[in-house]
């Protein structure tokens, strides 16, 4: 295993008292639990297994992992009803992209609307789910998975077979940081909660620069959408101030805010 399940609970009780720690060798989808168990769990829990078995990405798309993904999920309250967390998940992945900066050399991008390229491979992915939604307040299941690149070689043979199934990259930590995996699920979820705790309407646009910096695709450039089982050509202009996904269809100026919506590089392979 690439981390320790005891240093892993000790630091997360030292550094989030709060927050309820789950761990589990192994389980259908962290996701799946903390949204069946939220109201146990409120208002904050941290829910991570060694072996995930039935996880699911957007448009409930299987997320293929092996013992070199780290796959996590956060239960976290924002104090914002759910209409007012337009910009929320781009956020994430912001953050994210900070914390595995601060552990890796590589350079990382967002790809919409939740997906983190490295070298043109997936090596991360964002999947948020309400769990409770009321008029002051939203519970969100933010789930991530990460690919680790990994010097054991048992891992590294797990690591080929997921490669060659979807494509996957995997993150590079530096070499003085290797051991040191537990910090960075912290920091991870450290960002998180802090991005949940001061969350508010148009927040966004003040991380609207940092997104471009690390965006997947360029303005202007040629795109295909996939939306509702239907695709057609598009350009891809950005995203608003508000964290909406815009492109240029058909000569027209379409925003949309659903992750049910896919996009990819006209060029790229399906």
């Amino acid at each position: 295993m690439l981390y320790s399940r005891h240093k892993l609970a000790d630091l997360f009780h030292l550094r989030f008292p709060d927050t309820h720690f789950l761990f589990f060798p192994e389980l259908p989808s962290t996701n799946a639990y903390l949204r069946e168990h939220a109201k146990q769990c409120m208002p904050s829990a941290f829910c991570m297994t060694s072996m995930q078995t039935a996880g699911y990405g957007q448009r409930l798309r299987k997320w293929e992992s092996t013992s070199a993904t780290l796959t996590f999920s956060l239960l976290m309250r924002i104090n914002q009803p759910l209409a007012a967390l337009e910009g929320f998940t781009p956020l994430i992945g912001l953050k994210l992209i900070e914390a595995l900066c601060n552990y890796s050399d590589d350079t990382f991008s967002i790809k919409w609307p939740n997906d983190i390229y490295m070298g043109g491979k997936k090596v991360a992915g964002i999947l948020v789910e309400t769990a409770l939604c009321k008029e002051t307040y939203t519970d969100l299941v933010v789930g991530i998975g990460i690919n680790l690149d990994s010097p054991y070689e048992v891992i590294q043979n797990e690591q080929s077979v997921l490669a060659d199934k979807v494509n996957a990259g995997f993150v590079r930590l530096r070499s003085d940081i290797t051991d040191n995996i537990e910090q960075l699920l912290a920091d991870i979820v450290d960002r998180l909660l802090d991005l949940g705790q001061n969350f508010v309407p148009g927040l966004f646009e003040s991380y609207a620069l940092n997104y471009r910096l690390v965006d997947y695709f360029k303005e202007h450039e040629t795109v295909i959408v996939y939306d509702n089982g239907h695709h057609q050509t598009a350009y891809y202009i950005g995203l608003s101030k508000a964290g909406a996904l815009q492109l240029l269809v058909e000569n027209e100026l379409v925003e949309y805010c659903t992750g049910a919506v896919s996009i990819r590089k006209y060029n790229e392979l399906i």
